[in-house]
């Protein structure tokens, strides 16, 4: 094929489970079971909160579930760290709230984020061991295991951003247009429906945000509820995101080539068209 392939880029939090899951599942299908699209079709992934994580200046309210349930599994707290953490899971492991958080000191948020420091990337690699154990279990192949944390930067150029959570869609505008109004173009991308393409204005720079879509929606099937909380809750259910994605991936495929194929189509029409 001459030219840029189509990019595709699924995006998550942290860029530790589902994106990764997304990116190894869909470059295993383009480059074993759907060969005639693996140089027309590019996948990739990102997280949102990747820049807040690696600098420890996340809220409380996402650092602490993390030191709870770090605390309930085996082998992931050092013991010199558990009688620390055993403060804050007594303190929070019924529910975070609000007013708990309010009741915190500057010294405890401060005494939070040393554990975390620590914590956090413990349990990110345990994570991560667990994901690719499962992915090879599937018959993905090691040389399609992605990196982690790849923090998502809007100005790389995507044709196509498939969020792995509904609620991650605003977030990826927002990162689009720096808080500033864009100008909305409206492109047919299937001949009975239309998207919306938004022009974000970052500097003297216009950057044209891509189509974005909820990958459950794409699919027309669910992440089932036990596995859909999996990275702050349970490692167990990390196997059930890869079959998940397993299982989805034909009809991924087949869709994002239907958007390929409109956007493509959208092109070649007279701009007067395309625009409202």
């Amino acid at each position: 094929m001459n030219g840029t392939p189509f990019r595709v880029a699924g995006v998550g939090s942290a860029n530790i489970l589902r994106g990764p899951i997304f990116e190894a599942v869909m470059a295993s299908v383009l480059h074993e079971e759907r060969r005639e699209l693996s140089d027309r079709i590019s996948v990739t992934s990102g997280g949102l909160d990747v820049e807040l994580i690696t600098t420890n200046t996340e809220a409380p309210s996402r650092i602490i579930p993390l030191l709870c349930h770090a605390f309930e599994e085996d082998g992931v707290v050092p013991p010199e760290l558990i009688q620390d953490v055993a403060v804050y899971y007594a303190q929070f492991s019924g529910g975070v709230t609000p007013e708990k958080i309010a009741e915190l000191s500057n010294k405890d948020k401060d005494d939070m984020r040393r554990l975390y420091a620590v914590i956090r990337p413990l349990r990110m690699q345990h994570q991560i061991g667990i994901r690719d154990k499962a992915l090879r279990g599937a018959g993905i192949s090691d040389q399609y295991l992605p990196k982690s944390m790849k923090p998502f930067q809007p100005h790389d150029g995507y044709d196509l951003i498939l969020a792995m959570e509904r609620r991650y869609v605003p977030k990826t505008e927002g990162r689009y247009h720096n808080e500033q109004v864009g100008k909305r173009i409206h492109v047919d991308i299937f001949s009975c429906n239309s998207e919306t393409r938004t022009v974000g204005i970052s500097g003297r720079r216009i950057v044209a945000v891509p189509p974005i879509r909820v990958y459950d929606e794409l699919v027309g099937t669910p992440l089932p509820v036990e596995a859909r909380q999996a990275a702050s809750e349970s490692l167990t259910t990390i196997p059930q995101q890869v079959a998940y994605f397993m299982d989805t991936r034909h009809t991924a495929l087949d869709r994002i080539v239907e958007i390929m194929t409109g956007a493509a189509e959208a092109r070649k029409r007279p701009i007067g068209n395309a625009m409202n």
